[in-house]
């Protein structure tokens, strides 16, 4: 008698060890999957930031090739100007 008492004891400690490493197990899977979630998000955030960095970079880089063909058209004048200058006066 007192030995199927002992292993009905074990079964149910056992059993209870179980369950409570299942729901803790649970539990952790849950968090888990919401941390990794958080972080598929924030790295879809960075991948719009990315690509709208690229896209002003771009737009920076047009600029600044317009802006320097317009120095470049300014300086053109200012030697022809020289130039007709140095002509005129000699």
């Amino acid at each position: 008698m007192i030995l199927i008492l002992e292993y009905f004891l074990f079964i149910f400690i056992i059993s209870a060890i179980f369950l409570f490493f299942h729901y803790r197990h649970k539990k952790s899977k849950a968090q888990e999957i919401n941390k990794l979630n958080y972080l598929f998000l924030e790295l879809k955030k960075e991948k719009l930031v990315s690509e709208k960095l690229k896209i002003k970079a771009l737009n920076f880089n047009f600029i600044e090739k317009k802006m320097q063909l317009k120095i470049n058209y300014i300086k053109v004048e200012t030697l022809n100007i020289q130039f007709s200058l140095s002509e005129i006066f000699n």
